[in-house]
């Protein structure tokens, strides 16, 4: 029966570690769109997100409680089933039998809790941050409710500690914390960084143009006809098509290198380009 109850506590670890995981590494920015579209866990998971120190805090909580729970039931078992058989079998004293016990029990024991209680939930977490996040709020919120008075402690006892030290507890939300950094940019930096983000939510499809609407240059165009489309357009760089009924890409012109060149009296060669 206390094997089972071990088993149990263990894959409570595992699940703690997995939603601790996915809480610290999901992607903000998707998840709070998902809730400004109507998400309810979604929600939720900003909500946490807010304060992310004492959610971090519940499940650090219940990931000890559960450590703390199966090495004693497993402890008991041990005492119970296999110093008696030790004991018996092997004819060796009761701090012998006490010492193997505990050599027999905490190798698995630790193989077993950091393979399925961290490695494995936590490499699950990483390639599904999102899902799992969104899985679990309504769990991380009842566990907050519940474990709320052990949390307020803890986090009281740390600032007293912090100010019996002489250090002063500074607390930034992560919104702060990013808020900070983006005010300290050049401007064209900021801006840079905001489209860099505001790009990766976008999909393929959603930038790409069907080639027909692609501005091309035929590679039997004149040198003047070249430049007319590149004024017109102002692109820097320009596919190059064949001549044919399904025309090709042979190539990328450079405008930069289109336009030096028109500075010179070169023969004109698309080609060289």
């Amino acid at each position: 029966m206390e094997w089972i109850i071990v088993i149990i506590l263990l894959l409570f670890n595992g699940i703690f570690s997995c939603m601790e995981m996915a809480f610290a590494s999901s992607n903000v920015p998707l998840l709070r769109d998902m809730a400004s579209k109507g998400n309810a866990a979604a929600k939720i998971f900003i909500n946490l997100r807010t304060r992310p120190e004492r959610t971090l805090a519940v499940i650090q909580v219940g990931i000890t409680l559960v450590g703390i729970l199966s090495a004693a039931v497993g402890g008991a078992e041990v005492e119970e089933t296999i110093l008696p058989f030790l004991q018996k079998f092997l004819n060796v004293s009761g701090t012998t039998a006490e010492i193997l016990g505990i050599a027999l029990f905490a190798i698995p024991f630790t193989f077993i809790t950091v393979t399925i209680g961290e490695l494995v939930p936590k490499a699950i977490a990483i390639r599904y941050p999102e899902e799992i996040s969104l899985a679990s709020s309504y769990l991380l919120t009842l566990m907050t409710r519940i474990a709320m008075p052990v949390v307020h402690i803890l986090e009281q006892s740390t600032v007293r500690l912090l100010s019996l030290l002489g250090i002063r507890p500074t607390i930034l939300s992560e919104e702060g914390v990013s808020e900070l950094s983006l005010k300290s940019l050049h401007p064209v930096h900021r801006d840079y960084i905001l489209n860099l983000f505001a790009l990766r939510f976008k999909k393929a499809s959603e930038v790409m143009l069907p080639f027909s609407k692609v501005v091309t240059v035929r590679s039997s165009m004149c040198k003047e006809e070249i430049l007319k489309i590149i004024i017109a357009c102002g692109h820097t760089r320009l596919p190059v098509i064949s001549d044919e009924a399904e025309p090709q890409i042979v190539g990328i012109l450079h405008t930069k290198e289109f336009v030096a060149m028109m500075d010179t009296k070169t023969e004109f060669s698309l080609t060289s380009l």
